[in-house]
């Protein structure tokens, strides 16, 4: 059987195309949802280098990246704190998507995938499990730890 020079042209088009497997069957921007006890609870999300990217009241669901730069995954850290609550914090982890793996299934194209495709696209990395709902159970601050700061610094009026 002869291949047309078409043919060819289209097969390799297509595996070209396909070779980016997680950046076709997986995603870059994941979903994370945040809840606490007690519920509206002031929240920020902060990136590697503690920079606030979001903040909000839970519950709420934040939209988060997977990756930093290519081949480095991002890493998130999400801070709760209410003035009668003690402060809580948890990290938003990701790890290599399995689907960048399915690059080697095509050995041709591999590197495609696995070197420029997936690494540029974001897709290399997937959100780890037990980061896609947060629950942040808070406990209360007690009457002795509760910092008021007229209380803190007393001031004389009399010198």
């Amino acid at each position: 059987m002869r291949f047309s020079s078409l043919s060819i042209l289209i097969l390799v088009t297509v595996s070209a195309c396909l070779s980016g497997c997680a950046t076709l069957f997986s995603k870059s921007i994941y979903p994370v949802t945040i809840h606490s006890t007690p519920q509206d609870v002031r929240f920020e999300v902060f990136d590697r280098y503690k920079n606030r990217i979001f903040s909000g009241t839970t519950p709420e669901t934040v939209y988060l990246p997977a990756s930093y730069l290519p081949f480095i995954r991002q890493r998130y850290t999400i801070l709760i704190t209410d003035p009668d609550f003690e402060s809580a914090q948890m990290p938003v982890t990701f790890h290599i998507d399995g689907w960048y793996f399915a690059n080697l299934l095509i050995p041709a194209f591999a590197p495609i995938g696995m070197l420029i495709v997936d690494p540029l696209s974001g897709s290399m990395f997937t959100l780890d499990y037990h980061c896609r709902r947060l629950t942040f159970n808070l406990k209360p601050i007690k009457i002795s730890e509760h910092r008021d700061p007229m209380l803190a610094a007393p001031t004389s009026i009399i010198e």
